[in-house]
């Protein structure tokens, strides 16, 4: 999901096609979903193996789903975490930035369909995330403001929304707590 939202749009109809809850996919579907994946991962890490530019579209939805993974300490896998982090990012883009409200609902449609939404962050702390999110390893590529936090977000499926040379963000931290208040809990 990560991949086709954030590189590799036209990958989308596939998943939107294979896509289940109980992600049971046949061996065809399956080779799909890992193509898609080698091919994404290809595109950005060809001409950035150190993930310092481009490639650091593969980080899309880690800020925000790091810090919810680390607050609730096994309650969600990794990629359930980075998921909702993923609907956290849009949902800030979309409200703040350049991302429109039909790639916004494209994400809560795919993730969805796979059984991901932000009811799966319920039991994790939004004090204990926001404590989180001040160590997050992208800090160290750009220095934000006091109150900002360096996100990768999107300004539409497939286009990383780019901040000078760096596909890094800075968001007001007040919209990532508007964000984080509309956790399921919080």
């Amino acid at each position: 999901m990560k991949n086709a939202l954030a590189i590799m749009p036209e990958s989308t109809a596939t998943l939107f096609r294979v896509a289940r809850p109980d992600c049971r996919l046949s061996a065809e579907d399956l080779r799909s979903l890992v193509d898609i994946a080698i091919d994404a991962k290809l595109q950005v890490m060809d001409a950035d193996p150190r993930e310092k530019g481009r490639g650091l579209a593969l980080e899309y939805g880690h800020t925000i789903g790091h810090a919810i993974e680390l607050a609730a300490p096994g309650l969600l896998s990794h990629g359930e975490a980075v998921g909702v982090g993923m609907l956290c990012a849009a949902e800030i883009a979309a409200r703040s930035y350049a991302l429109g409200p039909t790639d916004l609902e494209a994400h809560r449609t795919l993730l969805g369909s796979i059984g991901v939404s932000k009811e799966l962050a319920r039991g994790a702390d939004p004090a204990r995330i926001h404590g989180l999110l001040r160590f997050d390893n992208k800090r160290g590529y750009v220095s934000p403001g006091a109150d900002e936090l360096p996100m990768i977000l999107l300004d539409g499926v497939g286009k990383v929304r780019w901040n000078g040379a760096t596909p890094l963000t800075p968001v007001a931290m007040r919209d990532v707590e508007q964000t984080l208040a509309s956790l399921p809990g919080a």
